[in-house]
């Protein structure tokens, strides 16, 4: 369930053609701006968000604690769908501080992300994907990652890393409140504590239960 915002709403203009103003305060906070047209016909809008910050876990108690900041949109869209440009930072699990910015495409079902660009500690990627949250909250995506350092998530292997990722997996909602999904990782290459590594795998989490191939 979505969680109430506050904060404070300001409208103006006639009725076809209304200028909106918004300053949230909580679950997420963030200034925008944006004109509604048509609203007693078939509604359309457009809008400007800037200084975004705040949890998508706050917004929605079923969606992870991706924790964003900094973060800017233009977007247009109906009541039912919506497009658009954002920028900003996103920091969730292990990985810190990771820049983006994104072309998205949603509606109340789900959003299809395309052409993400991310920027983490000299780490560069390119994501493609989609997530959904109707039954449950899942993810699909495909991308490319250069420049990564694997001792971020296991202490143990320090390196520089390349290759290609794909990875899809599910969240269920109340009692089956499970983590179910797998990383497929194709044209490897790069250094691992020193040693250069080429090759391929896959990882599957199922829970707690954790296997490689």
């Amino acid at each position: 369930d979505y969680n109430p915002m506050g904060g404070d709403l300001k409208a103006f203009g006639p009725i076809d053609q209304l200028d909106v103003n918004v300053s949230a305060n909580t679950p997420f906070t963030m200034a925008l701006s944006g004109v509604l047209s048509d609203v007693l016909g078939d509604a359309t809008w457009k809008a400007s968000i800037l200084h975004g910050e705040g949890s998508l876990f706050s917004v929605n108690s079923d969606w992870p604690e991706i924790y964003l900041e900094n973060l800017n949109a233009d977007a247009t869209g109906t009541f039912g769908t919506y497009k658009g440009r954002i920028s900003g930072t996103a920091s969730y699990w292990k990985f810190e501080g990771v820049d983006l910015v994104f072309d998205l495409d949603g509606n109340e079902d789900g959003i299809l992300f395309e052409n993400i660009d991310l920027v983490s500690d000299g780490a560069k990627g390119f994501v493609t994907g989609e997530i959904g949250w109707n039954d449950m909250f899942f993810w699909k995506g495909q991308g490319h990652l250069a420049g990564y350092n694997p001792e971020h998530i296991v202490e143990l292997f320090p390196g520089n890393v390349r290759g290609d990722v794909y990875s899809e997996g599910e969240i269920g909602y109340e009692d089956e409140d499970v983590l179910d999904c797998f990383f497929k990782v194709t044209n490897l290459g790069g250094s691992l504590r020193g040693y250069p590594v080429e090759g391929h795998g896959t990882v599957k989490l199922k829970d707690v239960d954790i296997s490689f191939k």
